[in-house]
């Protein structure tokens, strides 16, 4: 399709992904077709831009526009903070930044919402084990982090929450974990409680195949035979025909089901979806207003997860809900001084005292107005 469109000398506006456009620079097959522009002025509008242009592909695109022009868009760009293992920043990339809006901007004009977010310790130790990682000596920090009985009280404090969180499930939530060996335990937990809420999960077992190697005695723990069996309950819950061999069809018809949530057709919804790394940038659902947290994250990985939840909707839908049951409160805190140079108060929901504080002085400033109540007509 991209290479048709480059055919057309009067499509003078082409909407395409990175892969694509890097996988013609590189077949020769298609050297023909885009010979015209390696030397034209071409411009490039790059989206997601703090994640699509750290790699390869962006150099193959390069390497062939020698004189393209980029303007990229990012809420999370790359700092010398947070920088990753490809060693640049988005303004080594992209040079000149022409514009700045941050994530208070978003809030103060209304066009995001500020987060809500609360830190649930489920580990009980004199050391502060949420602070550690990797093995200190005689305990492995994973093995606690995978304990059952800890996975257990997560899972029971979701579904004793989740209704309250959610306004009577009106709106529904990701469940981020740090792995699919992880998610497949929580998924398998919520199925043995058995509760009334619709639980799924979803992830690329390719991507995630190395993390659970040294796991996977039992055939039972692999990637894609755990998410086979998830696939078989979602058939039967929604009557669907997916497989892992139709990947991207189970993967659009979640997508549909989580930006589509009516209370009114509660059957028909995903209340809970669990994810690895899936879902968590770039995907916009205004009805997902809660994000369940049990893995680590920082700065804009932080920031882009977190703002899953916080899209516009109609009321009661005040802020985005976070329920973290990992220590990231100074990850969090490191991440909103980066992204929203330290204004905690446009980031974050106003908390119980603030709001306790305005609503007494709201009630001084009708008392001054109006002293003695007047007796209403009629008594």
């Amino acid at each position: 399709m991209l290479v048709e469109q480059l055919k057309n000398s009067t499509d003078t506006l082409i909407v395409t992904t990175i892969q694509k456009l890097a996988n013609a620079v590189k077949n020769p097959r298609y050297r023909s077709v885009l010979e015209p522009y390696k030397q034209q002025r071409v411009i490039f509008i790059e989206d997601e831009a703090h994640r699509t242009q750290f790699g390869e592909m962006r150099k193959q695109v390069n390497s062939w526009f020698k004189n393209a022009q980029h303007f990229g868009f990012t809420g999370t760009p790359i700092f010398k903070e947070n920088i990753g293992t490809d060693g640049r920043t988005t303004d080594d990339i992209y040079d000149t930044r022409l514009h700045t809006y941050l994530i208070r901007d978003a809030v103060r004009d209304h066009n995001v919402l500020p987060f809500n977010v609360t830190y649930i310790n489920i580990i009980h130790s004199k050391e502060n084990i949420e602070n550690l990682n990797g093995e200190v000596e005689a305990l492995n920090v994973q093995e606690v982090y995978e304990n059952e009985k800890r996975l257990e009280q997560i899972v029971q404090h979701i579904i004793l929450n989740h209704s309250s969180k959610t306004y009577n499930r009106q709106y529904n939530a990701i469940f981020a974990v740090s792995d699919t060996r992880t998610a497949l335990k929580y998924y398998d937990i919520f199925k043995k409680i058995n509760s009334d809420l619709n639980v799924t999960t979803i992830f690329t077992w390719a991507a995630n195949e190395d993390d659970n190697d040294e796991h996977q005695k039992d055939d039972t723990l692999t990637s894609r035979h755990g998410l086979e069996k998830v696939i078989d309950d979602y058939n039967d819950k929604y009557h669907q025909n997916f497989s892992t061999d139709t990947f991207s069809e189970f993967f659009n018809d979640v997508s549909k089901r989580m930006k589509n949530h009516d209370a009114k057709s509660p059957e028909n919804n995903i209340d809970v979806l669990i994810v690895v790394n899936m879902f968590l940038t770039g995907f916009d659902a205004p009805t997902l207003n809660t994000l369940y947290v049990d893995k680590n994250l920082q700065y804009h990985g932080l920031i882009q997860a977190f703002s899953r939840t916080n899209r516009v909707q109609k009321a009661p839908k005040d802020y985005g809900n976070i329920v973290a049951y990992r220590n990231i409160k100074s990850k969090t805190d490191e991440a909103v001084q980066l992204f929203s140079q330290g204004d905690k108060a446009a980031f974050f929901a106003p908390n119980y005292d603030v709001l306790k504080l305005d609503f007494q002085q709201a009630i001084r400033a009708l008392r001054d107005k109006e002293r003695r109540p007047k007796t209403p007509i009629g008594y």
